[in-house]
């Protein structure tokens, strides 16, 4: 329902990030709502997995997306340009982070069954 990419702003990385998502979801990407920490609070480097892990089970507790900014020019076929907070239907978020080293890592969070709906 939604990814938390790693969005960390260095060009290559985000090219890569972005071209590996694409490889997996397809055209499908484009409908894929992005929950980005990066543009936020900077690249928090070897600390951004647990961020982002954080930020994932909070959208999945509360059903609702936080506000993304972006100052650059989004690729297309992402959802990564500016939108503020709003409300969403979230059953699964996948989280993909990784390091300047080549370390990667990726962790899908599901919404527990008996949360409120």
């Amino acid at each position: 329902d939604a990814i938390v990419p790693l969005a960390s702003g260095i060009p290559q990385m985000d090219r890569a990030e972005a071209g590996a998502l694409a490889a997996v979801f397809g055209p499908r990407l484009a409908d894929i709502e992005l929950i980005t920490a990066c543009p936020n609070i900077g690249n928090c480097t070897a600390g951004a997995g647990g961020l982002q892990v954080a930020l994932a089970a909070r959208a999945l507790r509360d059903q609702r997306l936080p506000a993304r900014i972006h100052a650059g020019s989004p690729r297309t076929g992402l959802r990564a340009g500016p939108v503020p907070t709003r409300a969403a239907r979230l059953d699964h978020v996948l989280v993909c982070t990784g390091a300047l080293g080549g370390q990667n890592a990726s962790l899908v969070l599901k919404r527990h069954p008996d949360a409120a709906s």
